[in-house]
């Protein structure tokens, strides 16, 4: 969901990995979905050019990058709701990736985890970020569940070798469904004001979409995911992450009184 700044750049990276995995004999699909159209003002910080002008930002993208790769991609040109997530389709693993800039949005993304969570799906839910206000640092963070179970998580907590769930991303930054100024519910701010708190740094976009899919790749594709969070910033130079382990994920459990020998 969202294909503006960091889903722009990030489109053509999921293609070649949706590519990738079609040519190792995975059924895989692709779908964009953003009802925004392509202004002035998304040029250059997204990879939009002037000739994309008053275009679909979702179809654009889908049509550019599936006659380019020879993948079929589906354009949704509407706002996301969680019900879009049991159309037929989607009735497999499934992996929601938000690029948006707004608790609205990212409310509505973490509602799929809860919504579906009776019927056992397989949904995982990654929130790509970015700090605006023209700071060059962001986000990526990766999740499964908004009732976060430390117990049924690892094979084995005292010698755990595998997880199946993680803490979603509203669990593990609540601040992100929280309306913001920027979000424009502020009365007392001004349009330019708003404009200005949301303006983004000229290239974090790109950085947040190579953490994103490079994550992504780990999961689906080298099934060698050891992170659940990064964060990084470009004025600094510097990037950590938080690691799938019993420790780092204590805090976030129901159960989080456990006395674990990783302790």
């Amino acid at each position: 969901m969202g294909c503006g700044g960091t889903g722009s750049f990030l489109a053509p990276s999921l293609v070649r990995l949706v590519l990738e995995l079609q040519q190792g004999g995975c059924d895989v699909r692709l779908t964009f979905v953003d009802h925004d159209h392509v202004s002035d003002r998304n040029i250059p910080r997204q990879n939009f050019c002037p000739g994309d002008l008053g275009g679909y930002k979702a179809a654009l993208l889908a049509s550019r990058y599936g006659i380019a790769f020879g993948v079929e991609i589906a354009a949704i040109v509407e706002p996301f709701n969680y019900q879009l997530v049991d159309r037929p389709r989607w009735h497999s693993q499934t992996i929601l990736i938000g690029c948006v800039d707004n608790s609205p949005a990212r409310s509505e993304l973490s509602t799929v985890l809860s919504s579906l969570a009776q019927y056992n799906r397989q949904i995982w839910y990654l929130d790509c970020g970015n700090h605006g206000e023209g700071i060059a640092a962001g986000q990526v963070l990766l999740g499964s569940t908004n009732n976060f179970d430390l117990q049924a998580a690892f094979n084995d907590l005292e010698n755990p070798s595998f997880c199946v769930s993680l803490p979603a991303p509203g669990l593990q930054h609540p601040e992100l469904l929280e309306n913001h100024p920027e979000d424009g519910m502020d009365e007392h701010l001004s349009c330019t004001q708003i404009a200005e708190r949301n303006k983004q740094a000229l290239f974090i976009n790109q950085r947040v979409a190579v953490e994103a899919v490079e994550m992504i790749n780990r999961l689906i594709n080298q099934r060698s995911l050891n992170r659940f969070a990064t964060y990084f910033n470009c004025e600094w130079g510097s990037a950590r992450s938080e690691y799938i382990t019993v420790a780092n994920l204590k805090k976030f459990s129901a159960f989080s009184d456990l006395q674990l020998k990783s302790n």
